[in-house]
């Protein structure tokens, strides 16, 4: 009761606490539109301008789109500095034809992980970026393209195969994820097939496939399909699947950024 009117005001204070509640819901989801927005403008724009610290920062975190509170602790720090990234940096002038794109494909974090360390062994480089944010104007811009993709399916993920049959003539490097060991009989298939495709109609510079981790929780909802029907998975192949975790561990990673060492030297 009031103090002073003895009048209820629980109710009241109940409809404020729900209003509150409801605005911040809103709040969070118009934020992380908008961030997602300038997230795509700043991975395409960087591109072609030189980013601060706080863009990096942005960008690396703004790949894990599922991460609402991070967008929402980025933009209070960062979103200041990336809306103006295409309007106050300098138009970057260490960009040309033998600058290396780094792209990645990925829903694990996989490729993207390859693809990091692989911009290591790159001395003159721009990104990782998602793959999604690629146009046909980066395209045309470079000669050489690094690749990293998971596997889908016995080959590259749809996204990376789209990419790769929209160049002609490049110098590609491509690398990659899959669950399976990378010595055994399904890792030299996905191989061959990768291979003749980034081959096609571009020059394959070099292919580097890794293990990678799979992701548990979704493969074992394709325990309870029943054996004999499209996408049941055998007990015995979800045991062999727990061997991915860890992947691409610290001797993978090592080993792609020798391998892309080695394949810029045919250049």
């Amino acid at each position: 009761l009031h103090s002073s009117t003895g009048k209820n005001i629980r109710p009241a204070a109940e409809n404020q606490c729900r209003e509150t509640e409801i605005q911040r819901s809103v709040t969070e989801a118009s934020i992380c539109r908008k961030t997602r927005a300038v997230a795509k403008a700043a991975r395409v724009s960087s591109f072609y301008y030189e980013s601060g610290p706080a863009v990096k920062i942005f960008l690396s975190a703004a790949i894990d789109k599922k991460n609402k509170i991070g967008y929402i602790q980025l933009v209070s720090t960062n979103i200041c500095s990336v809306s103006m990234l295409g309007m106050t940096n300098k138009k970057r002038k260490d960009l040309n034809m033998e600058t290396i794109p780094i792209i990645f494909s990925t829903i694990t974090g996989n490729a993207f992980k390859l693809a990091e360390a692989a911009s290591e062994a790159v001395p003159d480089h721009v990104g990782p970026y998602n793959i999604r944010y690629i146009n046909e104007e980066v395209i045309r811009r470079f000669d050489t393209f690094l690749l990293s993709y998971w596997c889908n399916h016995g080959t590259a993920d749809d996204d990376t195969i789209a990419l790769i049959r929209k160049m002609n003539g490049k110098n590609l490097i491509v690398i990659g994820t899959l669950g399976a060991a990378r010595d055994s009989k399904h890792a030299q298939a996905v191989a061959a097939r990768v291979e003749a495709l980034a081959s096609e109609n571009n020059r394959l510079l070099g292919h580097f496939l890794c293990q990678g981790s799979i992701d548990l929780r979704r493969t074992a909802q394709r325990l309870k399909i029943p054996e004999g029907e499209k996408g049941h998975l055998p007990q015995e192949r979800f045991e062999r699947q727990k061997l991915s975790l860890g992947h691409p561990n610290e001797t993978d990673l090592n080993d792609a950024k020798n391998a892309v060492r080695s394949f810029l030297q045919k250049l």
